[in-house]
């Protein structure tokens, strides 16, 4: 008596991710179905619903708007669990506007702050099977720096601290989750990138006219607003060749994200999205379609510098200063003046990690920074005072010493080191811009922007193709039976 086939009803991943290259899509023999566009009703939707939304913010104030957004999100990330092209969107959007989100909205304590964090690790005990099948370099050396800071906690005065600092950098684990089971369309990434764009693009036309009714926030929180949404564009725009227009719209919001983070003053951001703009014209295909939107682009600064001319003084004023020693009035600038702080803490970072070699313990920056003894080459910025580093690279350095600080630049290196492997040379440049914006936002930020991690899991899925896929085989699938071959049936057999 034969035993039916048993069925597999546990999640499972998408059977294989499609090559990211630079051709135009071949097309379909004739005679073949065309299948259905890939986001036919829900792209057009969640742009429409963005707009609409934003439109609304000059009436029922930013933070409104940001928390329909912010629940919009939430609401499509749960719905990801059925359908992963919708919690992708979801992902993207509450990655796009963490930076504002983190300072407007989740102020409750530690549950809010970290909503998207815990569902993120949900995810991720959801799919352990297929994480612990990740073979590539990316995913080994970011395991291993996450075990070494967990490894630190032991040995932390801040344990709190220490475990936020994970939750900012684990959580890659769980977007590649998203990336992984969402990416088996090309089109679908035209899709998510308009969308980010034009979350980043209007929302930042909403909080610069409404800004001085809004509380402080910090300039490299804010310019990872924009960035994010200019990340999203990158890893869309090779499938927007195949959109009409595509490309043209998506450099459209790219330009128009990056005269955000201009005005934002950030000055490391402005490096990152520079280069964003750089590969997406290095992409974009004809002589012709460069030099529009070239032009394009320079008459929307020209019209957002007119309109805010006070935002662009200030903004060039700062860039200006990090390069110049000269203070017209009262004589030149220090260095930690033209950094903002930024160089004492590399430098008291520095003198940490001389006393301590193996790191003072995950989260025990600010006690360390604190009963630092001063040196003579270093400024009195923040003297006695708990103060966070505000860099990823001298956080590590102090806190978990010279293992810590090998395994992060190895992994921000890895990057780079599997563009140059690759032949492909979109791949190359986004490894290589992948390396770029991670080395200089780190420089600025620590691991809560999640907007970088955004990007590396997005560039890691491209990169290490063949790798993930093999991972994604969670368990032996039944064979289709719609692509097996028949066989005839023998004479006498009952059919």
């Amino acid at each position: 008596m034969n035993t039916p086939p048993t069925v597999n009803i546990a999640p499972a991943l998408p059977p294989a991710i499609p090559p990211l290259s630079e051709e135009r899509p071949p097309r379909r023999p004739l005679g073949r179905p065309t299948p259905p566009q890939t986001g036919k009703w829900w792209g057009p939707l969640f742009s429409l619903f963005v707009v609409l939304v934003w439109a609304s913010s000059f009436f029922v104030g930013f933070r409104v708007a940001l928390t329909v957004i912010e629940a919009v999100g939430l609401l499509a990330t749960v719905i990801g669990l059925v359908n992963p092209r919708i919690g992708m969107v979801g992902v993207t959007m509450l990655c796009v506007i963490d930076g504002p989100a983190r300072v407007y909205l989740l102020t409750g304590g530690v549950m809010r702050w970290n909503t998207l964090n815990y569902w993120l690790l949900l995810m991720m005990l959801l799919y352990v099977p297929f994480l612990i099948r990740l073979r590539d370099r990316h995913n080994i050396l970011l395991a291993a720096l996450i075990g070494l800071l967990c490894v630190d906690l032991s040995i932390t005065n801040n344990l709190l601290e220490g475990v936020q600092h994970i939750l900012g950098i684990i959580i890659t684990f769980g977007l590649l989750i998203y990336f992984v089971r969402a990416g088996t369309d090309r089109r679908m990434w035209f899709w998510i990138a308009t969308i980010a764009g034009l979350v980043g693009a209007l929302g930042g036309l909403s909080w610069f006219f409404q800004r001085l009714s809004l509380p402080q926030i910090n300039e490299n929180a804010w310019a990872m607003f924009p960035c994010t949404a200019l990340f999203a564009i990158c890893l869309g725009f090779p499938s927007a060749v195949s959109m009409k227009r595509g490309q043209s719209t998506l450099l459209s919001l790219a330009v128009v994200n990056l005269m955000w983070i201009f005005l934002s003053g950030s000055r490391g951001t402005l490096l990152i999205g520079a280069c964003c703009i750089i590969v997406l014209l290095l992409t974009m295909r004809g002589l012709r379609q460069r030099t529009v939107a070239i032009v394009c682009g320079g008459l929307i600064i020209m019209v957002a510098a007119a309109h805010f001319s006070q935002m662009q003084e200030r903004a060039t004023f700062r860039l200006f200063k990090l390069f110049t020693t000269d203070q017209p009035l009262s004589g030149d600038y220090s260095l930690s003046s033209r950094t903002s702080g930024r160089s004492d803490l590399a430098i008291g970072g520095f003198y940490i990690f001389e006393e301590h070699p193996m790191g003072v313990g995950t989260g025990s920056f600010k006690l360390a920074w604190k009963n630092l003894d001063r040196h003579d080459n270093m400024g009195d910025y923040a003297r006695g005072e708990l103060r966070a580093a505000h860099s990823g690279w001298v956080k590590t350095l102090a806190e978990n010493g010279v293992l810590g600080i090998l395994l992060l630049a190895a992994w921000v290196g890895s990057f780079a080191y599997g563009a140059l492997k690759t032949r492909k040379r979109l791949l190359r440049r986004f490894g290589l811009l992948t390396s770029l914006a991670l080395a200089s936002a780190l420089l600025a930020t620590e691991f809560q922007s999640k907007g970088l991690w955004y990007l590396a899991a997005g560039v890691t899925v491209f990169l290490e193709r063949d790798s993930i896929e093999t991972a994604m085989f969670i368990r032996r699938r039944l064979p289709d039976a719609r692509r097996m071959p028949r066989r005839p049936a023998p004479q006498g057999a009952n059919v």
